[in-house]
């Protein structure tokens, strides 16, 4: 028997939405798709999952599993740059039902349930997550740029309580894949103003560059990402195993009613040698110093390595 497909329109002339009989909505434009409500299995487990793709990557977010980011990963060989698997698996938020930060009382978000909307967006393919409690409101949309690797996340907390929060700020909280094997050949380089730290260790690192990579020479892959140094407070890495945490921290403030913190970050996949390179002379990253050409030349050799 066959589904009744029923046409919705839209505002945008670029995006067409409609809904299938078994309620999976799917927006569909030059630049991607997006759906919601696929079937996913995650460690033996099935999700409900929001999928996004475009020509080159594709998303994956669980809202019902704290809306979550499990999965960025190029289509070409379905490998993941986040980590699945493990007792706090994906990309998430870190913060508590009162707006706490700290990691003991900061799980509430990413154990309970987000909203996932498609958005109508005029450029990419967008999902936007949110979840509340009666003090904090949390909202993430994520964009998949067409014909790139590039991933767009725009974080919002928003004190919606009567009390000030104090010290409220964004915390993010990545397991990530690539760089992963601790060896002499996985290499996670975080700039700052005064030099390069080249493999990083458990430790806090300054945001003075806006960018930090890592390389998976197995993969032949670098994930880059990028952000304002000026939205940023700090930069923390994990390596526990076989994969990492690479959290990140906004400013934090004294936030009154009605008060929010923001943070607008990007992820890259890059495949070729040369790449981090010209992102470099393009300015859309900044050189930390005198190191960063030994560290791109040391990557670009990785890439030819076997």
């Amino acid at each position: 028997m066959h589904k009744k497909i029923i046409l919705i329109p839209v505002l945008s002339i670029i995006l067409t939405a409609f809904v299938l009989a078994d309620n999976n909505l799917i927006g569909v434009n030059e630049s991607g798709s997006a759906i919601i409500n696929a079937d996913y299995k995650l460690n033996g487990e099935n999700y409900k999952a929001g999928i996004l793709e475009n020509s080159l990557v594709r998303l994956v977010v669980l809202p019902d599993f704290g809306g979550r980011v499990i999965e960025y990963s190029l289509k070409s060989n379905g490998h993941n740059q986040f980590e699945p698997s493990g007792g706090n698996p994906g990309l998430k938020d870190i913060i508590g039902e009162n707006g706490e930060s700290d990691y003991t009382k900061g799980n509430y978000f990413c154990q309970n349930v987000y909203q996932l909307k498609v958005l109508n967006a005029e450029k990419g393919v967008s999902f936007l997550a949110s979840a509340s409690t009666d003090y904090v409101k949390v909202e993430r949309i994520m964009t998949l740029d067409p014909g790139s690797t590039r991933l767009n996340i725009k974080i919002k907390y928003t004190n919606i309580g009567s009390e000030i929060i104090e010290k409220f700020k964004i915390r993010v909280h990545p397991s990530i894949n690539a760089g992963g094997n601790d060896t002499a050949d996985d290499i996670i380089v975080v700039p700052e103003k005064e030099k390069i730290i080249r493999d990083a260790k458990e430790n806090d690192y300054r945001p003075d560059c806006g960018w930090w990579l890592a390389f998976d020479k197995k993969e032949k892959e670098t994930l880059l990402m990028t952000f304002d140094p000026s939205e940023m407070d700090d930069i923390y890495v994990y390596r526990p195993g076989n994969s990492y945490n690479m959290e990140y921290f906004g400013k934090p403030i004294d936030a009154k009613k009605g008060d929010s913190v923001s943070l607008n970050i990007n992820y890259y996949i890059l495949t070729e040698k040369g790449q981090v390179e010209r992102l470099l002379k393009s300015g859309k990253i900044n050189v930390a110093d005198k190191e960063t050409p030994r560290i791109i030349n040391e990557i670009n050799r990785l890439y030819d390595s076997k």
